[in-house]
């Protein structure tokens, strides 16, 4: 008779599996190999632990670069717009960048916004400072230079913002 799955077989008392020949097999994993296992899981979380540090570093100092940048056009659309404080038009409006604090001003009074930027990353230390005027809005740079640039750094990383009359860009 030919052994196939449908065919049937005739159990005798002595060849049934005993309880010993279940439990000598080999099951499980030693403790050792628990160990080995438990230890490469905690060495490559360990990795990737840092390099997400790294990647959330970078993007604070990304993220304060934009957010600079971003006040220093926004007081120039201010000149541009001509915006209005207390019911006139002020001549000027200039921005103060000192360290993790951003202040926009304009010459009728006083400062209109202020702004910290987070995350330990400081920018333009000692302070820096620009002015545009309205109706037509070309700054006034420190130093009466055509670019100025603006480095903002924090946790071993840094980006610069190139600053023109007419624009800020980080690059």
């Amino acid at each position: 008779m030919s052994d196939n799955l449908f065919s049937k077989k005739e159990v005798t008392p002595g060849d049934e599996p005993t309880c010993d020949a279940v439990v000598s097999g080999n099951q499980g994993f030693t403790v050792l190999e628990l160990i080995v296992i438990i230890a490469v899981v905690a060495i490559i979380t360990g990795m990737s632990w840092s390099a997400l540090s790294g990647m959330k570093n970078r993007a604070s100092v990304n993220n304060a670069c934009g957010q600079v940048s971003a006040m220093i056009n926004k007081t120039r659309n201010y000149a541009l717009s001509g915006k209005m404080v207390s019911g006139s038009v002020p001549v000027s409006f200039a921005i103060i960048i000192n360290g993790s604090i951003i202040q926009i001003s304009s010459s009728a009074g006083g400062t209109m916004e202020s702004f910290s930027i987070p995350g330990g990353v400081n920018c333009a230390s000692p302070a820096w400072s620009a002015t545009y005027t309205t109706p037509n809005a070309i700054g006034a740079l420190p130093g009466g230079v055509a670019t100025s640039t603006i480095t903002c750094s924090g946790y071993g990383g840094s980006r610069n913002i190139e600053v023109t009359p007419y624009q800020a860009i980080c690059k």
